[in-house]
């Protein structure tokens, strides 16, 4: 309730087209247009986890993308949880950056 709150206040506040917020449990996103989406986190086993340096920003990129290209809201979401999900497996913030054709067969899968 707090995330929505929170991308509901931006929105109110100046934001021009979407807010995208990115958490554990999974993403978040509001459009101008009030459509609204939540997509939880791909299940990662904690001793799988590497390191989260990099996962925040790899969402963000990959939801801009997802945006860039007109995906629907929660294909979009899908994609950056997936790109945030590979970045866990790597203990850098770039190591663990995945293709766009590594996400779609990811997804594809999952």
């Amino acid at each position: 309730d707090e995330v929505k709150a929170a991308a509901h206040f931006l929105i109110e506040n100046g934001v021009k087209e979407a807010v995208a917020i990115h958490f554990p449990e999974g993403g978040f996103a509001l459009r101008k247009s009030g459509e609204e989406c939540f997509v939880p986190s791909f299940r990662v086993e904690p001793k799988d986890i590497v390191s989260s340096v990099g996962a925040g920003d790899a969402f963000c990129a990959a939801m801009l993308y997802a945006l860039h290209e007109e995906l629907p809201l929660e294909k979009a979401l899908r994609v950056a949880n997936a790109a945030a999900r590979f970045n866990l497996f790597s203990a850098t913030s770039t190591d663990g950056a995945p293709t766009v054709a590594e996400i779609e067969e990811f997804l594809s899968e999952h």
